[in-house]
């Protein structure tokens, strides 16, 4: 009996495809943004939120993976997932100054939240340390970019 993390490596599993196709879809989304960061119009960033969430959902719905998935450990990552439902406290509460920017500020940090866990879920087994590397950069000048 192979161990559980034997089906990461083998090229005929499903499980071993499955991370790689969710991968290439979340390049493609992350490259049209890049591609389309100077347009000032509102389309480009919401058809990368709508990929993500769409990416995410279809991830968690289906269930590419039924292991357990290798999530980074420590407090570092809530706070990455926390950001978002701040937002989302502050619209329940009533306490932000302005609820519509407030919103789309938790639609932007919620889809930047998604592409984390998606990072983190895809790269297991594969190029772990690079690609979480390279998405950390791409996230924070994209984030410098929007602002």
């Amino acid at each position: 009996m192979p161990a559980a993390d034997d089906i990461y490596t083998q090229p005929n599993s499903r499980v071993y495809r499955a991370p790689l196709v969710v991968g290439v879809l979340l390049l493609v989304l992350l490259i049209f943004s890049s591609s389309t960061v100077f347009i000032r119009e509102a389309w480009p960033l919401e058809f990368f939120q709508i990929g993500v969430y769409a990416l995410l959902g279809t991830y968690l719905l289906v269930g590419l993976r039924r292991t357990k998935e290798k999530l980074a450990t420590g407090i570092t990552p809530w706070f990455v997932y926390l950001i978002p439902v701040w937002g989302i406290a502050q619209i329940v509460a009533h306490t932000t100054v302005s609820s519509l920017e407030t919103r789309e500020a938790v639609l932007r940090w919620g889809a930047l939240a998604g592409v984390f866990f998606i990072c983190q879920v895809v790269c297991y087994g594969y190029f772990l340390q690079g690609i979480q590397m390279s998405m950390g950069h791409f996230r924070t000048r994209t984030t410098m970019l929007s602002s």
